[in-house]
């Protein structure tokens, strides 16, 4: 709502009626207000203390009732639509934080990803079957082994190719918390197990081999 007071005036207004003059006093106050795109004017005219007050609606004269009746309107409609407004400014606000915290999770989950499969080669290397540790510090069997390879690296591939807005943010989490041990676990159990390839081997080009790995 904007509200105005265009201006107040007074004046003395000398009337000559034969053969005498009247001085007449003359006070106008006019006041604006814009409410919902609605203009309302109320306009006071004091004339020798003689009151005379006209109220309008974008220029049209109404009754006293009708002016209070339709600012009041106004007001709610213009109000109404301020929290509209405020309501849709929150979301679009939440929606941008989703999209970032989306956005970053992904990226995280994909370099996570791409940390656990580097070291995952490592132990791929078919010159290490045979002398695969498992322990407390690394993977614990061979079977956790097979599950990061046959289901939480693919579910973690599902996800990335998912678009924001299918993804749930809780879920993401989960998956960043589940896949990234598993990059120091792979790294343990690929020393663990070079280790213990070195310590078993008894061939040299099989040992050159090994470190070669390293």
């Amino acid at each position: 709502m904007i509200k105005k007071f265009l201006f107040a005036y007074f004046c003395l207004v000398c009337v000559v009626i034969h053969p005498r003059m009247v001085e007449k006093a003359i006070t106008i106050d006019i006041v604006e207000e814009w409410v919902n795109k609605i203009q309302y004017i109320h306009r006071i005219d004091m004339i020798d203390g003689s009151k005379k007050e006209t109220w309008s609606i974008n220029g049209k004269t109404v009754s006293a009732q009708e002016y209070e009746d339709s600012i009041l309107q106004a007001e709610m409609e213009e109000n109404r639509k301020k929290r509209k407004k405020e309501h849709e400014e929150q979301e679009k606000e939440l929606a941008l934080k989703w999209d970032l915290k989306t956005m970053g999770g992904k990226k995280l989950l994909e370099l996570s990803l791409k940390d656990v499969e580097v070291e995952l080669k490592k132990i791929d290397d078919n010159k290490l079957n045979n002398f695969l540790v498992f322990g407390a510090n690394s993977l614990a069997s061979y079977e956790e082994l097979m599950d990061l390879k046959n289901k939480i690296i693919p579910d973690t591939n599902n996800m990335l190719n998912l678009s924001s807005d299918k993804i749930n943010l809780q879920d993401l989490n989960k998956q960043i918390a589940l896949l990234e041990p598993y990059k120091d676990l792979l790294k343990n159990t690929f020393a663990a197990t070079v280790k213990n390839a070195i310590g078993r081997c008894d061939d040299t080009k099989m040992l050159k081999e090994l470190l070669e790995l390293i």
